[in-house]
C-alpha cells in the first residue's frame, strides 16, 4: 500500500511538471526571445555606422567620374590620375563621358545616379550646366568636386588656381614683350571656351591684370575677345580672319585658355606667314604642346602653362572619402595644384620623345 502511494505521488508529480511545462511555454518563449531581438535590433542599428567606417578598407565606395571626351588629352590625364588616385585608396570607380556635348551631361549624371555613387568628380567643364548637376547632387546628398570650372559653393573646385595662373603666365609674357618687342603690344586676340565660364576667363583676367600692372597692354578697342570653343579648328578660322583684317598689324599678342586652341592659332599664323608679327602662349602642358616646344627651334608659340592635371586625383579622391568618411565637409571650397610655365628652355625636364 505504502508502495502504492508512492507510485502514485510520482505520476501525479509528473502530470503537474508536464502541464505545467505546457502552459508557460508562451511566457517562457517571450522572456527568453526577447533580449535576442533586442540584440538583433540593435546590431541592424549599428550595422550602417561600421559599414561607413570599414567601406575605404572594403573597396565598397564608388565615386563617379564624369569626362569631357576620351579623344581630348587634358580629359585622358585627369582619367588617368583619378584612376590611380582611386585605386591607391582602394575604392571603386565608375566613368562616362558626354563626348564633347554639354547637352548629353544631365543623361550622364543620371546614370551616375543609378549606379548608386557614393560621390562624383566632374570634368565635363561647362559652367552652365554645371550648376544643374551642382544642385541635384546638393538634394541627394552626393558629395561634388569639379575640375577648372567654378559652378557654385556646394561643389568644391580641384584644379589650378586659374587667376593665379594667369598672374604666372602674365609674368612670363611680360618679360617676353620687354625683352623682344621693347615693351610695346599692338593688338591682344583672347580667345577662350566662354561656356567654361569665369573660371576659364579668370586665366586670360590674371594675364592681362599683370600686363595691366606692368603698362604693357594696349588699349581696350585693341583686345579682341573671342570664343573658340576650346577647339583647334575654330581657334584656326578665328586667327585667320583677324590676320587677314589686320594686315599691316605686329606685335600682336595671341593667348588662348587651352593648348588645342594655341596650336590652331599656330597653324594659321604659320600658314599666312605672320610668325614675325606674332606671339602666342596657352594653358594645360599637353604632350603635343610639349612636343612643339621641344622639337621646334623656334616659333611664335612661346610657351604653356603647366596645372599638373594629373594631380587633379591626387586632391579629389582624399577629399572626397574625408566628407564620406566624417559625414561633414570641412574640405576648403578650393584645391588648387601649382602652376608653372614650360617653354624651350625648360621643357627638357617634361617631356622626352
Amino acid at each position: 500500500m505504502k508502495k502504492m502511494l508512492t507510485m502514485l505521488l510520482v505520476i501525479a508529480m509528473v502530470w503537474n511538471l508536464a502541464a505545467c511545462s505546457q502552459g508557460g511555454g508562451t511566457k517562457e518563449s517571450e522572456d527568453t526571445q526577447a533580449p535576442a531581438a533586442e540584440s538583433e535590433a540593435s546590431e541592424e542599428a549599428e550595422a550602417p555606422e561600421s559599414a561607413g567606417e570599414d567601406k575605404a578598407s572594403t573597396g565598397s565606395y564608388k565615386i563617379g567620374l564624369m569626362l569631357y571626351s576620351s579623344s581630348d588629352e587634358a580629359t585622358i590625364t585627369i582619367m588617368n590620375g583619378v584612376k590611380r588616385a582611386a585605386e591607391e585608396a582602394g575604392v571603386e570607380l565608375v566613368m562616362g563621358e558626354n563626348g564633347g556635348d554639354p547637352t548629353k551631361t544631365a543623361a550622364l549624371l543620371q546614370t551616375m545616379f543609378s549606379q548608386d555613387v557614393d560621390a562624383i568628380i566632374d570634368a565635363t567643364w561647362d559652367a552652365s550646366v554645371g550648376i544643374t548637376t551642382s544642385q541635384q547632387c546638393k538634394e541627394k546628398g552626393i558629395p561634388l568636386v569639379t575640375c577648372d570650372v567654378e559652378y557654385d559653393d556646394y561643389a568644391h573646385l580641384v584644379g589650378a588656381n586659374n587667376y593665379g595662373s594667369g598672374e604666372v603666365n602674365g609674368e612670363y609674357v611680360a618679360n617676353w614683350i620687354e625683352t623682344n618687342w621693347d615693351g610695346k603690344v599692338e593688338y591682344v586676340l583672347a580667345m577662350y571656351y566662354y561656356a567654361g565660364g569665369e573660371g576659364v576667363k579668370a586665366r586670360l583676367d590674371g594675364c592681362f591684370d599683370t600686363l595691366t600692372d606692368k603698362g604693357l597692354m594696349p588699349a581696350e578697342d585693341h583686345v579682341i575677345w573671342q570664343d573658340n570653343g576650346g577647339t583647334t579648328e575654330k581657334s584656326k578660322t578665328i586667327t585667320t580672319d583677324f590676320l587677314t583684317a589686320h594686315p599691316d598689324a605686329s606685335k600682336i599678342y595671341i593667348i588662348t585658355n587651352n593648348d588645342a586652341g594655341a596650336l590652331g592659332a599656330y597653324n594659321a599664323v604659320l600658314t599666312m606667314g605672320r610668325e614675325e608679327d606674332c606671339m602666342i602662349t596657352s594653358y594645360n602642358g599637353d604632350s603635343f604642346a610639349l612636343e612643339h616646344l621641344d622639337t621646334v627651334e623656334e616659333s611664335c608659340w612661346k610657351g604653356t602653362v603647366n596645372f599638373n592635371l594629373g594631380g587633379y586625383g591626387d586632391l579629389a579622391i582624399p577629399a572626397l572619402l574625408e566628407i564620406l568618411e566624417t559625414g561633414e565637409d570641412n574640405i576648403d571650397h578650393e584645391l588648387n595644384t601649382v602652376s608653372f610655365v614650360i617653354d624651350r628652355d625648360n621643357v627638357g625636364d617634361y617631356y622626352t620623345n
